[in-house]
């Protein structure tokens, strides 16, 4: 009978408590939905951080003006700009599609990154998922589907 009263006492604290596993960061003109760990930050190359104990999300709006400069325009595609990406960055890694977004996943000097690339209705957008190397496993899935959520 103890075990039973345990069990359901565990089950009404997962309901009650576990419910909001998400917290959703609306931003006005960028929104996404991650893990509750994630707190709110400031960057100074970044337009929105959101920080965990062992992960981070970087995220950096490039207006249609910048892009102009850059040889992308309104009528440039989420995959020109992956491309642009890549090239500045001397990329080898190679460009994923998903969904509405394409995205770069690599690991280097300790860390795992999941790069992703973005055209809102706007803007370009550039949001860099990263864990520690030792925490790929928790967060490769999860950052996929926190960059599912994005609108901007």
């Amino acid at each position: 009978m103890k075990y039973l009263k345990n069990v359901m006492i565990l089950f009404v604290v997962l309901v009650l408590y576990g419910c909001n596993v998400n917290n959703i960061m609306d931003e006005g003109n960028f929104k996404i939905t991650i893990g509750n760990e994630f707190k709110k930050s400031t960057g100074i190359v970044y337009d929105y951080v959101y920080e965990a104990p062992s992960a981070a999300i970087y995220v950096r709006e490039e207006t249609m003006d910048d892009m102009k400069l850059r040889g992308l325009n309104e009528d440039s595609t989420v995959e020109d700009y992956a491309e642009l990406i890549k090239k500045a960055n001397n990329y080898y890694y190679l460009p994923t599609k998903r969904n509405n977004y394409v995205y770069f996943s690599y690991t280097k000097d300790g860390y795992f990154y999941i790069d992703v690339a973005y055209k809102g209705k706007d803007s370009f957008w550039l949001i860099n998922f990263i864990s520690t190397e030792s925490t790929k496993n928790t967060y490769k899935d999860l950052f996929l589907k926190w960059a599912d959520t994005i609108e901007a």
